[in-house]
């Protein structure tokens, strides 16, 4: 448990500018390793890496411990074979800096076929998808430089694209791509499923933002993987409200958003820092008309539900406001009385402990994250009212039995769709499982807290 108070801004090693034609570069993403501090797999499909030799290092941006450095004598990560196996389509960016040739930066191998996937650099770098191999590229000069490789498996083609520009679109072998159990390894070449190693071929040099997806991405998603720098993630960007319930309701975002406390609303220990206690029968927190998006809105909040008795609402209004609610055993994500769209419900089972829950809603797709993880989702339409007044803890004018029981701690309210990543890094801040490199500033007081530490906590 985290043991200090809440905290306001995240900045992460993995990171974007935000804008809707952004979002997509998270479509089809099944891996991403920020290599911050670790192997985890950022994506939220938790395909996690196992690291055995490399040592974290400094990235391109100057970050410390956030990218593998292999020293060319039997370094490597292994990842989960399944990433790519099966797969028609797939596209992979990868950053690294190196001086030297004929070694493997990521190798794909099958019981039949040594070279299914394979990101080499011989004389320069190249693309071997099944045997077949693509023409090369010289870029061995101890610089940092971007590699994203595009796959189209019903053609065949494959384009090469160093530092965003287009080097090579060639045709190779076509067909699904067969990787075995252990047979998907960052830096060293194998002939065969995760052997027969030739040391030479071992990767020397600074490897760093894996991403695998399993979709082609066109040239414009490429030069904006490439041109994204930064490499931080702004949770402020769009936050209309942050409760984060340090013995009050106030709104940290400094939009004035303060709750007014009814019934007996208390304070006790939370996931972070305090967190609001409601006794279920006539304590909520009225916010007024918090809700600025019409079709663009996220509610992110941990609970600590501790009734499966009817309705409990976490977050509600009146009619065509946004609902996020317990009933009985279900969650439920949509718009109050069905309005503007239906609410669906997810089973779940009522444990007593806390919970992530994330709900998104961008004018097409409801989503529900539990965990971080995609709970349900449905195509959706309409727009919600932001005239209405919306409470913690019940519905406005809803009856005692729709009051909530339990603990919730740092809600937050954004005027648009949060992405996977954004929705990861805010679980991370809770369980304690937050990766290195990622710092908060706490809005209670002005310390700076580095994550690599809150795993110790």
């Amino acid at each position: 448990m985290i043991k200090f108070f809440k905290l306001f801004f995240i900045c992460m090693l993995i990171c974007f500018a935000f804008s809707s034609a952004q979002a997509d570069i998270y479509d089809g993403l099944v891996a991403w390793y920020p290599f911050d501090g670790d192997a985890k797999d950022a994506s939220g499909n938790e395909n996690h890496g196992t690291v055995n030799g490399p040592s974290l290092t400094e990235d391109r941006n100057g970050n410390a411990d956030s990218a593998y450095s292999f020293d060319g004598n039997a370094d490597y990560i292994k990842l989960p074979y399944n990433i790519i196996d099966q797969l028609n389509d797939v596209s992979s960016s990868v950053w690294f800096k190196t001086n030297k040739t004929n070694i493997a930066i990521l190798s794909g191998a099958s019981t039949t076929q040594d070279n299914n996937y394979l990101i080499y650099i011989g004389e320069g770098i190249r693309l071997y998808i099944k045997g077949e191999y693509t023409s090369y590229i010289n870029i061995s000069d101890g610089k940092w430089h971007q590699v994203t490789s595009v796959r189209q498996g019903n053609t065949g083609n494959v384009k090469l694209y160093i530092d965003g520009k287009l080097h090579i679109d060639e045709n190779l072998a076509t067909g699904k791509l067969i990787i075995n159990q252990n047979g998907l390894i960052i830096g060293r070449e194998q002939d065969s499923v995760g052997g027969d190693f030739t040391p030479s071929q071992d990767f020397e040099g600074v490897i760093d933002d894996l991403r695998i997806y399993n979709r082609i991405l066109g040239q414009s998603e490429i030069i904006q993987l490439y041109n994204q720098s930064s490499n931080q993630i702004d949770l402020n960007n769009g936050l209309v409200a942050h409760y984060e319930f340090e013995n009050n309701a106030n709104d940290s975002s400094g939009n004035g958003y303060h709750g007014t406390e009814n019934g007996e609303v208390s304070y006790s220990f939370g996931i972070i820092g305090n967190s609001a206690k409601f006794d279920g029968v006539n304590d909520y927190i009225d916010l007024k008309t918090v809700i600025e998006s019409k079709n663009n809105l996220s509610i992110s909040v941990w609970v600590n539900y501790t009734s499966s008795d009817g309705w409990n609402d976490i977050l509600a209004g009146t009619c065509g406001s946004p609902l996020l609610a317990f009933r009985n055993n279900e969650i439920s994500w949509g718009g109050q009385c069905n309005n503007p769209m239906d609410s669906f419900f997810a089973k779940l089972d009522i444990d007593n402990k806390w919970h992530h829950i994330v709900g998104t809603y961008d004018g097409k797709l409801l989503q529900l994250y539990w965990d971080a993880s995609v709970l349900i989702y449905k195509e959706a339409t309409g727009d919600f009212k932001t005239d209405q007044s919306v409470a913690i803890g019940k519905a406005i004018n809803a009856y005692k039995d729709e009051y909530y029981q339990g603990s919730i701690d740092d809600l937050r309210i954004y005027n648009r769709a949060l992405t996977q990543p954004e929705i990861s890094a805010l679980y991370f801040l809770g369980s304690g499982q937050i990766v290195n490199n990622i710092t908060e500033q706490n809005t209670q007081n002005s310390d700076l807290i580095a994550l690599k530490d809150l795993r110790n906590t």
